[in-house]
């Protein structure tokens, strides 16, 4: 596993993935309406833990992420 996707949160899981599965690089991608200063306090970290993409779940479309080339999606939404 390299390339994550974590749609719905700030990738609070992503560090601990990481750890578990000992992933040391590759991408990974934040999904989610915008980003906020508790972003920081969710994910454990004052820095980004992946590129931010922002989205719209309320008007569904392809999110830009390359295809196939994702090994892992987390979902945190409610």
């Amino acid at each position: 596993i390299r390339d994550i996707v974590s749609i719905g949160d700030s990738g609070r899981c992503i560090k601990e993935l990481r750890q578990i599965l000992k992933i040391k690089d590759g991408r990974v991608y934040i999904v989610n309406e915008r980003q906020r200063w508790t972003d920081i306090i969710e994910r454990n970290s004052l820095f980004s833990i992946g590129n931010f993409i922002p989205y719209n779940f309320s008007n569904l479309t392809d999110v830009p992420i390359p295809s196939e080339s994702i090994d892992l999606v987390v979902c945190y939404m409610g």
